[in-house]
């Protein structure tokens, strides 16, 4: 039943799947946009979809404030291309990225980004969460393509750990402190399978769960409402949840406790 849900979430909206809300500038009357992207969430995961069982109401309220998009797709079935179409706006046959895994195939310079147009128009512009587009990009690759700040994941593969020992904030480590994680045997034939992932990256679980990546997103996100609250501003919130580290967990997704989630 688990794969199946998890085929059907990757079909469904092709790994990420959007929300975006509009809020109106008061001083400028120029609207902010705050887009939320997250990772392996299928069309009829929360409740304005047809959820029964999981409550999601803060989403919902989104969606009777605002506006359900029904026939809204994502750029490919996997995760870097898929970015990558949705941060050029190119369809995924002329896209730079065109999958998860090939070395060197990154965003251009010579391309036009989302977040490049936001800034051009005077807006402050922000990524918090994953980037995951290429394999592996430099640390400061959002701030290289239209973003004047990120924190969170670079690299695709560091973003299946829920207590990473670290994050990256412009392109700099952001050590998450109380954080330790080990290298599981499934963790362990996946590095084999891909040289390429970075050595200091540790797939596998947490043994120390001091900092919750989610919780750090949502944090980050307040301080950045709050710093720019007085000018026009784009933010990407692009979330890891609710994909699993099942790979690397034989029961699926690391959370802070099964009570809570």
């Amino acid at each position: 039943m688990l794969k199946i849900k998890y085929a059907i979430g990757i079909l469904a909206l092709c790994i990420c799947s959007s929300f975006a809300f509009y809020k109106k500038n008061a001083s400028t009357k120029t609207p902010n946009v705050i887009f939320i992207l997250a990772d392996d969430l299928g069309y009829g995961d929360i409740g304005c979809f047809g959820q029964k069982i999981i409550a999601t109401p803060h989403i919902d309220r989104l969606a009777t404030e605002g506006v359900r998009l029904t026939q809204h797709y994502a750029g490919s079935t996997v995760c870097a291309p898929s970015r990558c179409a949705l941060m050029t706006g190119k369809h995924v046959g002329h896209t730079s990225i065109r999958g998860n895994q090939p070395v060197g195939q990154l965003i251009k310079p010579e391309e036009t980004t989302l977040a490049e147009v936001f800034k051009q128009a005077g807006y402050a512009t922000g990524i918090i969460g994953k980037w995951g587009m290429g394999n592996k990009p430099p640390n400061d690759d959002p701030l290289k393509n239209g973003f004047d700040y990120h924190f969170g994941f670079v690299d695709m593969w560091h973003a299946h750990t829920f207590f990473p020992e670290f994050l990256y904030k412009n392109g700099e480590r952001y050590p998450l402190e109380g954080n330790k994680s080990e290298m599981t045997p499934e963790a362990q034939k996946v590095l084999g399978e891909n040289r390429k992932i970075p050595e200091d990256i540790c797939l596998g679980i947490g043994t120390q769960k001091a900092k919750y990546v989610p919780y750090e997103f949502d944090r980050e996100v307040g301080e950045f409402l709050d710093k720019n609250k007085e000018k026009p501003f784009f933010l990407m919130l692009t979330v890891n949840t609710p994909h699993a580290n099942s790979e690397f967990k034989k029961d699926g997704m690391e959370v802070t406790d099964y009570g809570e989630f």
